[in-house]
């Protein structure tokens, strides 16, 4: 007795193993070159100053089947973290809080000095040369992603 399977099957099947295959790359979103700037905290008699704070930039590669939005992020370094854009007006530098970054599927998005990056508000502790910090980013699909960001000059590779 020959069983015919329905016309769907065959792609259903090519679905599982192409979804497994890609489950064999890695990550769906990869995170590349992150660094933070140094920063000196103003230290008080109930700890760090609020005010003093310092950018992260970083490259996220989307190598998910659909694109993804960066939201924002966590340290515990700093009370908040927050998504900023430089804009320039006339002859000035202004930045501006934005609600996320897009990162459409198959794209490397950079957050470089100059354009987007993650701004960390109210350093908890100074932020020295050489020094790490963890860093916990947020998607709007993709689960949160714990990352290391060396604390570097602009000018260090």
């Amino acid at each position: 007795m020959t069983t015919k399977l329905p016309p769907v099957m065959p792609a259903l099947a090519l679905f599982v193993l192409l979804g497994c295959g890609r489950e064999a790359e890695g990550p769906a979103l990869t995170v590349e070159n992150a660094w933070a700037r140094p920063m000196t905290v103003q230290m008080g008699e109930g700890g760090a100053l609020p005010g003093t704070s310092s950018a992260v930039y970083l490259e996220i590669l989307n190598r998910s089947p659909g694109p993804d939005r960066l939201l924002g992020g966590e340290t515990d370094a700093a009370a908040r973290v927050e998504i900023h854009e430089s804009i320039l007006s006339g002859d000035v530098v202004r930045m501006r809080r934005v609600e996320g970054v897009d990162l459409p599927q198959g794209e490397r998005v950079p957050l470089a000095p100059g354009g987007l990056h993650l701004m960390l508000l109210d350093l908890r502790r100074s932020l020295v040369v050489g020094d790490t910090l963890s860093l916990t980013l947020v998607f709007q699909t993709a689960p949160p992603t714990a990352i290391r960001v060396p604390v570097r000059g602009a000018g260090e590779g």
